[in-house]
């Protein structure tokens, strides 16, 4: 399954980190468009608020940790469209190889055998059309993602901006197949999850003593209901498990990713790893 996905936002923010990029971004009610003949981009609070015949105020001036929290789409599409701008985007995507394939099992009889995670689909980024970078930036436009690919974002998190060769014998050594970004912003990056998982949208997957760092997200769908994400790590300070989970037609990430996400790390517990 690729599809949409909300919470690259978080591979935006490592990227802000890596280039020193912190502003302060105004995200009004009425929404954000690089271009003025285009539909605004908006956050997900001006529809919920319309269904239910109330007026969306705004996040007004907020910093970047708060963005995250709030799950801001008008924060990173000008984060991206006007600060990183479109070749440190491009830069990213090489970073992570998100374009390769990546090999997760090989057989070891003699024919060899692969199983892959697919490689995701995204064009390359162009100053020039400033709408697709701001729709890449918050994981729509012709962005596709999966959850192969976001669950290395995550495990590059919670291993000090390193990413793993995914395994699924548990006897095959570990073995590290590149650093994406510096230990540095790994470190605040999990820092800003673990405060969208106390105070901003994913404060659902709370679970006393195991302190959890996540992000939500929802992905628009052309043929039906949104599809559900969630990505996260814990414990934060020492991680032992990274989760990915996507809820075809769930809607909100929150309602429908989180709580499997939330079942899985209980499950980890008590199966003693964690």
């Amino acid at each position: 399954m690729i599809a949409p996905l909300r919470t690259t936002l978080a591979a935006m923010a490592a990227l802000a980190l890596e280039l020193g990029i912190h502003p302060i971004i105004d995200c009004p009610a009425q929404g954000y468009t690089p271009v003025d003949s285009l539909s605004p981009i908006h956050d997900y609070q001006f529809n919920y608020y319309r269904e239910r015949g109330q007026e969306w105020l705004g996040h007004g001036p907020i910093d970047m940790p708060t963005a995250l929290a709030e799950s801001s789409n008008i924060y990173f599409a000008r984060l991206l469209t006007e600060h990183i701008k479109a070749p440190a985007f491009n830069d990213l995507v090489d970073r992570f190889h998100w374009r390769d394939p990546v090999t997760l099992f090989q057989s070891r009889d003699k024919d060899g055998r692969e199983m892959m995670i697919r490689p995701i689909k995204i064009d390359q980024a162009h100053a020039n059309d400033p709408y697709a970078l701001a729709q890449m930036s918050i994981g729509q436009g012709t962005l596709l993602v999966n959850p192969g690919h976001m669950l290395l974002l995550g495990v590059a998190v919670a291993n000090h901006g390193v990413i793993v060769k995914p395994r699924i014998h548990l006897l095959d050594p570990p073995r590290n197949l590149r650093r994406v970004f510096t230990a540095e912003t790994a470190h605040q990056l999990a820092l800003m999850m673990s405060g969208v998982v106390s105070d901003g949208t994913a404060s659902k997957i709370q679970i006393e003593n195991l302190p959890v760092a996540g992000k939500t997200g929802s992905a628009q769908n052309p043929r039906g209901d949104s599809h559900g994400w969630f990505l996260g790590f814990a414990p934060v300070q020492n991680p032992k498990i990274v989760v990915c989970t996507l809820i075809e037609n769930g809607g909100s990430g929150s309602s429908s990713a989180l709580p499997v996400a939330k079942q899985i790390l209980i499950a980890a517990r008590k199966l003693g790893y964690l």
